[in-house]
């Protein structure tokens, strides 16, 4: 990564762990200063607070403020809904899950229930608009009832050649 010499951008860089303070530069670390882009002055990092290398988690995921922990699955050649479906039957058989702990199925499962949903209330509306304006224009019921039905067998059938 090539260095810049943008200097607060320099300071970003900077990091004392454990390698440095072993090493023989690492007296001159109270006459380094610290360059941010928000400070007005540079205050010499033997000011700043001690800090100390931990291991551990990278981060902590959060939504809606709680830990998250996601696990994720490739289901393979199976639709997402029965995979889902039979998971969440064995998950049901298998697990207990303490107080406060929520298991929630989310991704491509989530996504698809969503549009399920918003798919109940689209369809009969735009079948609905459909059948209105066929009623206007032929002027009775059985004449747009006709061509609806003869609509839906049309696109069965053009629905099959296109699968040869």
């Amino acid at each position: 990564m090539a260095r810049s010499t943008n200097p607060t951008l320099q300071a970003a860089r900077y990091r004392a762990d454990a390698a440095w303070e072993r090493s023989p530069q690492a007296g001159a670390l109270p006459d380094l200063r610290a360059f941010t882009r928000w400070a007005t002055s540079r205050p010499r990092l033997d000011k700043w607070p001690a800090s100390r290398s931990r291991q551990g988690a990278m981060a902590v995921k959060t939504e809606n403020a709680f830990p998250v922990t996601t696990v994720s699955v490739d289901n393979g050649e199976r639709d997402v809904g029965t995979y889902v479906r039979t998971a969440r039957e064995a998950v049901s058989r298998q697990l207990i899950l303490p107080a406060g702990y929520t298991l929630v199925w989310s991704g491509q499962y989530e996504f698809m229930q969503r549009v399920l949903k918003k798919m109940t209330i689209v369809v009969p509306v735009t079948l609905g608009i459909i059948f209105l304006l066929l009623y206007f224009s032929f002027g009775g019921v059985a004449k747009s009832l006709i061509v609806m039905i003869a609509l839906a067998g049309v696109a069965a059938e053009t629905g099959v050649v296109m699968l040869i």
